[in-house]
């Protein structure tokens, strides 16, 4: 398993927990340093069977043997890169990936209810659909057809793409909140 932008591992110590060792390799990544450093400390890490490495996927090779990872997590990075960076950072990934290996994706999609608070500041706005965030983290927002012509550029073939629509609801601050991904 690959893990593209894994964060603190969220995404694949769950997997592990269910699947084991035995049956999961992991190589990951993350541009932050501190989150690697937190993979590294979590109860589940082990180093024979978890790469964690510290790389800007934009700027720096990944550091796999190309042509390696069966299945691929690839959940909310897309968007933190500039539109620009997307095919550039998409190849690197295809390159990573075994024949017939799997990406699972997931990111914000175009009219999420951050889309259009960002939009209703205006201030904030770095390009059509693509915003700064206070904390000066970026966030572009897809549309399926522009994700799957992508993937496809890059030579991904489709199993599965649509969006996803979830109310959230904080009853204790009575709000619903509409989010909207892909």
């Amino acid at each position: 398993l690959l893990d593209f932008g894994c964060g603190v591992g969220n995404g694949f110590f769950p997997l592990i927990d269910v699947f084991g060792y035995e049956k999961l390799r992991v190589n990951c990544i993350d541009i932050s340093k501190t989150a690697i450093a937190l993979v590294k400390k979590h109860s589940s890490f082990d180093e024979k069977f978890v790469d964690a490495h510290k790389c800007d996927i934009v700027n720096e090779e990944i550091p796999f043997e190309p042509s390696t990872a069966d299945f691929c997590l690839f959940l909310f990075v897309l968007s933190a890169l500039s539109p620009s960076e997307h095919l550039q950072v998409l190849t690197k990934l295809g390159d990573q990936m075994k024949k017939g290996g799997v990406v699972y994706f997931r990111d914000y999609g175009r009219y999420d209810m951050a889309q259009l608070r960002f939009a209703s500041r205006g201030n904030q706005k770095l390009a059509d659909n693509f915003y700064v965030c206070k904390d000066k983290t970026r966030r572009y927002y897809f549309t399926i057809e522009e994700i799957e012509d992508m993937f496809n550029k890059i030579g991904f073939e489709k199993i599965e793409n649509k969006y996803m629509y979830r109310m959230i609801e904080n009853r204790k601050e009575e709000k619903r909140m509409y989010r909207v991904w892909i």
